[in-house]
């Protein structure tokens, strides 16, 4: 059995708690809406991972298009969705096109439970970009609000878009269709294995837009095959972020262990009077283990190199993402001028 080491549960405990602090920090600082106005729903992690997984962190990525995209597209929607190709291929900021829903009309907090999260993405990972031409000066952060948006599944590499429509698409089962007809590998996550579809009618769009309002996954039939979102709580929050959140607050133990092994190299010894002297703290270089007694701050790794498949490096990735760190000290240079 595992040697634990003395109040490590205590410790990972403080470091669960001061993670909500460091959240609730970066919900003020990306000026992210977090009303609070249910009291079991109030979490300032799972306020900022549903912002967080939504997020489309810059990097170069091309476009490849689905069979069912259009061919041909003219006037100003052939011209928005070129300058959004652009912006993708140089690995600009795509998020000002996923419009105010991002951080300011859907919050987990919120009384609404449509509008906690967008129910789309939530179901089946897909996005959607607001289609509008975006000039060198802009009076705010966010694109126009258009009628024509790109729907789109977001990868590492590459933006796989499915088709261009309005937004009364959300519940539109083409969408999925356009996915699983397309990139089927990439679409066997959310297959039934086992399953074989009883031709009976599929749900309408109305009755799957009612079904996702109460949290209730709604599967699809395509091509003889049945496909299961990956669906949303019976709270309208996304299930992939709830899962984020427990992994989270469980990544607090590996953090305890290494910072109670940094004190033991540092003092020689571990012991209950430590607990209080540390914290999990934002820094301008990410997010550090300090100790007050020594004025040392113990960076956690990113997940590179030996800490490339580490839980402590992918748990500061998703925590606080690269790009933010730099926002967070150009902040701290700012309070010291």
């Amino acid at each position: 059995m595992e040697n634990k080491l003395p109040f490590r549960d205590e410790l990972a405990s403080k470091f669960r708690a001061e993670t909500e602090t460091i959240s609730a920090c970066l919900l003020v600082f990306c000026e992210i809406t977090h009303s609070k106005a249910i009291q079991h729903m109030d979490s300032a992690l799972l306020r900022w991972l549903d912002f967080r997984l939504r997020f489309v962190d810059p990097k170069p990525r091309p476009l490849v298009y689905s069979k069912s995209f259009p061919r041909r597209l003219y006037g100003e929607v052939g011209r928005a969705l070129a300058v959004f190709e652009q912006y993708s291929l140089a690995g600009e900021d795509l998020n000002p096109f996923q419009g105010k829903g991002l951080t300011k009309h859907h919050d987990t907090s919120g009384i609404k439970s449509q509008n906690r999260t967008d129910l789309l993405w939530a179901d089946w990972g897909i996005h959607h970009f607001h289609l509008v031409p975006r000039s060198g000066k802009m009076d705010s952060y966010y694109a126009d609000r258009s009628e024509h948006l790109l729907f789109a599944v977001v990868f590492d590499n590459v933006i796989a878009c499915l088709d261009i429509k309005s937004h009364e698409a959300m519940e539109n089962r083409a969408l999925l269709e356009a996915f699983v007809r397309s990139w089927p590998d990439e679409a066997e996550r959310f297959r039934l294995k086992g399953a074989f579809p009883q031709h009976t009618a599929q749900f309408s769009e109305a009755d799957i837009k009612k079904l996702r309002h109460a949290g209730i996954a709604s599967t699809v039939t395509v091509d003889d095959a049945i496909y299961m979102p990956g669906g949303i709580t019976c709270a309208s929050t996304p299930t992939r972020v709830t899962l984020a959140y427990w992994q989270t607050a469980r990544g607090a133990d590996a953090i305890a262990h290494i910072a109670i092994n940094e004190v033991i190299r540092d003092r020689g010894a571990w012991q209950e009077a430590d607990l209080p002297h540390l914290s999990l703290a934002l820094t301008p270089r990410g997010i550090g283990i300090c100790d007050d007694r020594s004025n040392k701050c113990w960076q956690l790794p990113r997940a590179k190199g030996e800490w490339a498949d580490h839980p402590v490096g992918r748990w500061h990735d998703l925590m606080l993402p690269e790009w933010i760190e730099g926002k967070v000290a150009e902040a701290v240079a700012k309070t010291r001028v």
